[in-house]
């Protein structure tokens, strides 16, 4: 069996602006997929686009992908009736060359970040209470390995693998680096399919066991598997009909990594910000930096309809709302809140407003001297 993928399947990405995810679909039953869980992705496009790609449901003008092969797995997320979210399973109890293996899919509270999900439409519980349940229920059942693919960030993965002494291996996702401690009991392949986890467990006569994982990179120089390629080719030729149209140009470079947009300021948020807010007529325009998710460089020179779908594959909902001084001032210091570390919060403004920032002050301190048009924001 192979338990991953742990979560974000279906997006962020070009393609997925397209297929809304058939194409890892059908990438992942290609590659015999057996298990895996949700992550906050996987909602990108609501509750039911998830049940119906998963169904074998695709929109017009796409790739038959057969549906999912998979059973995902989500141990801790419930939908509205009570089931597990998604048409997804509570557990999965199998048999791996002769030792019965039991698999569960648990992440830490990422629903209120799904924006597509709809109120009521999703309910979490606790990940450790439920874990530790149906961890006893598989070993009452004669399990004797326990495995736990969750999407979760590192540190609540450490805490739960802690909190969760019956889990045997935590198989990590939501983070998008590489991670491999077996002491700790935690291993995380990055993103993007960047490495393949190849991980041996023997169960001795005692009944201990013995982990080993080699974390192998995807290269370049990999022979491609041709059957592979050929689903490949179908999907970039797809989005090379729908994105290669020319819709304006940029004379400087335009950043949309995260190690960049996380952080400080950018041309290219600058820029949407400025385009919000000359469209609704507003005084300031926000836009945060986990919102816009190209990951490259755009070199000055032309913009196509693919770089706008790259740096907004999900589609994002702009609002306008009307805000006190004290308001703006509270938004501003929210931005900056997790600065010098990684700020999916951070703020890219438009032109006419201006802040200064000093990452030195406490929390909720830390912006002075903020103006619209020169003028101080008056609480």
């Amino acid at each position: 069996p192979s338990p991953e993928p742990s979560g974000d399947f279906v997006g962020p990405s070009l393609t997925s602006a397209i297929t809304q995810g058939t194409h890892v679909l059908a990438a992942l039953n290609h590659l015999g997929v057996h298990y895996g869980t949700w992550g906050n992705h996987e909602f990108d496009f609501g509750l039911q686009k998830l049940k119906d790609i998963c169904a074998g449901v695709a929109d017009e003008g796409e790739p038959d992908h057969g549906g999912s092969c998979t059973t995902w797995i989500a141990s801790n997320m419930n939908g509205a009736d009570g089931e597990p979210l998604g048409g997804a399973v509570k557990k999965v109890i199998t048999d791996w060359d002769g030792v019965k293996v039991g698999i569960i899919g648990a992440s830490e509270n990422w629903l209120p970040g799904c924006s597509k999900l709809a109120e009521g439409e999703a309910a979490y519980l606790d990940v450790i209470e439920e874990s530790n349940r149906l961890c006893a229920e598989m070993r009452a059942e004669g399990v004797e390995v326990i495995l736990a693919v969750t999407h979760s960030r590192l540190e609540n993965d450490k805490a739960y693998a802690a909190a969760v002494p019956e889990v045997d291996l935590v198989l990590g996702g939501h983070d998008h680096f590489p991670y491999l401690d077996l002491q700790a009991r935690i291993i995380k392949g990055g993103q993007e399919f960047e490495y393949c986890n190849a991980i041996e467990i023997k169960v001795k006569g005692n009944g201990k066991k013995v982990v080993k994982c080699r974390q192998i990179p995807i290269l370049a120089a990999v022979e491609e598997d041709a059957a592979a390629q050929a689903i490949v080719k179908v999907y970039d030729d797809l989005v090379e009909a729908k994105m290669s149209g020319v819709i304006g140009a940029t004379p400087v470079a335009l950043e949309s990594t995260e190690e960049f947009l996380r952080f400080k300021e950018s041309e290219l948020g600058n820029f949407v910000a400025d385009v919000m807010c000359e469209n609704l007529g507003a005084d300031l325009g926000v836009i945060q930096g986990f919102e816009v998710a190209g990951k490259y460089v755009l070199d000055a020179g032309e913009i196509k309809v693919g770089d706008v779908y790259s740096w907004f594959p999900k589609g994002t909902t702009v609002i306008s709302v009307k805000l006190t001084g004290a308001e703006i001032k509270e938004l501003l210091e929210a931005g900056v809140r997790s600065l010098p570390g990684e700020c999916g919060a951070f703020e890219h403004v438009s032109r006419r407003v201006r802040y200064v920032m000093d990452a030195a002050r406490a929390p909720g301190a830390r912006v002075s001297a903020a103006t619209i048009d020169g003028a101080p924001i008056a609480d």
